[in-house]
């Protein structure tokens, strides 16, 4: 059991958590953080540990509480199904694809992060949610005229695609 593993448990942070909860979620700690915090105030003195790039990087991603917010404003969101009718890569960055939907009465642009989980030809066709009344945005000199939602976990990302029609609301 390593030395993290062992404070953690001395503290009483077992299965339930709390104390090592508390670090985690109100003082947005990482891992490590939450280990050294709770050794300092045992007056237990841990090694100095010298962390690769890619841990430090891993360690710094928190995953920030989302704010509250009221259903009046929930109810300013406006999703809709939306096809997509063309999909390119945006030049000089591998991050993003501008798509061309339709929305039943009228054809947008929208400027995407997904290009890392989708190839353009992909999505072509596809009925999608979208956010309709997003302010528009400009993106690599592209105006994006909204926002195709999608889900996230770990390093897998999917477009939120359904079966309904264009035009639809999404409630």
């Amino acid at each position: 059991v390593s030395e993290s593993k062992q404070m953690y448990h001395c503290f009483g942070c077992g299965v339930s958590g709390n104390v090592y909860t508390f670090l985690m979620q109100y003082e947005n700690f990482t891992f490590p953080e939450a280990v050294r915090a709770l050794a300092e105030r045992a007056g237990v003195n841990l090694p100095e540990v010298e962390y690769s790039e890619e841990e430090k990087k891993k360690a710094g991603k928190r995953e920030e509480p989302a704010a509250e917010i009221s259903m009046e404003d929930f109810s300013k969101i406006h999703l809709r199904v939306v096809k997509v009718l063309a999909a390119e890569k945006v030049p000089e960055t591998d991050k993003l694809l501008k798509l061309t939907v339709d929305l039943g009465n009228e054809k947008r642009e929208i400027v995407s992060g997904i290009a890392k989980h989708y190839e353009p030809e992909e999505l072509i066709g596809k009925n999608v949610v979208m956010v309709i009344n997003l302010k528009p945005a400009k993106i690599r000199g592209i105006v994006s005229h909204g926002m195709v939602l999608a889900a996230s976990a770990g390093d897998e990302l999917k477009v939120l695609s359904v079966d309904m029609p264009i035009g639809a609301m999404v409630r």
